[in-house]
């Protein structure tokens, strides 16, 4: 998209803000009015995947390419921050005292940030907003909660405490939807908070004049695999590299001179993202007005993002699984070293993707051929990783280029 210096910009990284949650990523049950109408007026990118289930892990690598200078202001709730921000010049702890004027803590933390920024805007022209979204306290007011709800469902989920649980094999549905619906309540407070970060950008005359870009940080699962919560801090034996937990909004929208409602397929992970904000900045600062891409070079096969066949494969790897999405097909595995030290691979499940979207029907039988050339790349990427992140060399990329290839030949 050709876009002219807008000078300044606004990052907003949320925890456990899944896909499921957003209107325009296909969520019919919970209205999102001000996110869908944020896409109407940008660029909404359908295949942004987690590389990792550690927070830390995911804003670090965003860190890395993104915020390099003291022209960055980072703020995030007290108590609730990341670690890898404490050094930055540019960080600010917020307390959250609530009152009746803010429906929820994200809303808070949006009115506080912006209040800190506008003073500092000039300084430090782009503003970072780390929110822990359902990764934090659940304060959606009650009748949120209840706009899944029709006559004769369970009453919501109404506790503040984030749920964590694994259901039995003969669980009870409703049980399940009393904290989908209690997410419903979360999601509907994610929205309002992003129509009042317009309200407040358009009151500070900026919005014309501001990016802003939206990103989960990782997604909440809520039953689709058996599991509600984000469990523990790498991927288990009980499969939880699900697109449930990957899948992440990614939504970007630019003052002036933008193509409106734009859809990008092309695969990102938090590398990529990382290279897109850098080149957001310096299209604000006026150094550069192109194209707004992701530049592959910005996200080599190191562990995020293949850029054979323009980036048509992401990954994740976890503690003994890896979980690996192309344009037609996902696969989990676990992996364990043999007393030899060789590596050995199970697959744990290959699906369609995306019409199997949550990845509910397990095909790997009747689709051995994909099994085997998956379970080639997977292990291509396993043995070349480095401090359990790989990072292939020319040849290996030459060789997952032709797997891929392969790969787009099987039918479905």
């Amino acid at each position: 998209m050709d876009v002219a210096a807008v000078g300044y910009g606004v990052l907003i990284t949320i925890e456990g803000w899944g896909v499921n949650l957003v209107g325009c990523y296909g969520n019919a049950l919970v209205p999102t009015p001000n996110l869908d109408a944020f896409a109407a007026c940008g660029c909404v990118y359908d295949q942004y995947w987690m590389h990792s289930k550690s927070t830390s892990d995911v804003l670090q690598t965003i860190q890395k390419h993104g915020i390099d200078s003291s022209n960055w202001m980072i703020i995030a709730q007290q108590g609730n921050s990341d670690p890898c921000f404490g050094s930055h010049p540019g960080y600010v702890e917020v307390a959250l005292n609530g009152g009746a004027e803010f429906e929820s803590s994200f809303a808070e933390l949006i009115a506080r940030s912006l209040e800190l920024w506008v003073s500092s805007k000039h300084q430090r022209p782009y503003l970072w907003i780390q929110a822990k979204g359902l990764a934090g306290i659940w304060d959606a007011p009650q009748e949120y909660r209840q706009v899944m709800c029709d006559e004769g469902d369970p009453e919501p989920y109404a506790g503040k405490i984030r749920p964590e649980m694994v259901f039995s094999k003969d669980y009870d549905p409703d049980e399940r939807f009393r904290f989908a619906a209690g997410a419903g309540g979360q999601a509907i407070c994610l929205d309002r908070g992003v129509g009042e970060l317009s309200l407040l950008l358009e009151g500070m005359e900026m919005l014309d004049e501001c990016f802003v870009a939206l990103a989960g940080v990782q997604g909440y699962p809520l039953g689709e695999h058996a599991r509600i919560g984000l469990g523990g801090g790498e991927f288990g034996e009980d499969g939880e590299g699900y697109s449930e937990r990957l899948h992440c909004p990614l939504m970007l929208r630019i003052g002036r001179g933008e193509s409106l409602g734009r859809r990008e397929d092309v695969f990102i992970q938090p590398m990529g993202l990382g290279g897109m904000l850098k080149s957001l900045v310096l299209r604000a600062e006026g150094t550069q007005a192109d194209m707004i891409e992701v530049d592959l070079e910005e996200q080599p096969l190191s562990g995020k993002v293949s850029s054979a066949l323009g980036q048509t494969v992401a990954y994740a790897v976890g503690q003994s699984e890896l979980s690996l999405i192309t344009s037609r097909w996902s696969g989990l595995w676990s992996y364990s070293e043999s007393e030899a030290g060789k590596l050995e691979l199970r697959t744990k499940g290959i699906y369609c993707h995306p019409e199997d979207r949550w990845q509910q029907n397990e095909v790997s039988g009747r689709v051995p051929e994909v099994d085997r050339i998956m379970r080639l790349i997977a292990e291509l990427l396993l043995e070349s990783r480095v401090d359990g992140i790989g990072e292939l060399e020319n040849q290996s990329l030459e060789l997952l280029e032709r797997l891929l290839e392969e790969l787009a030949l099987q039918g479905r």
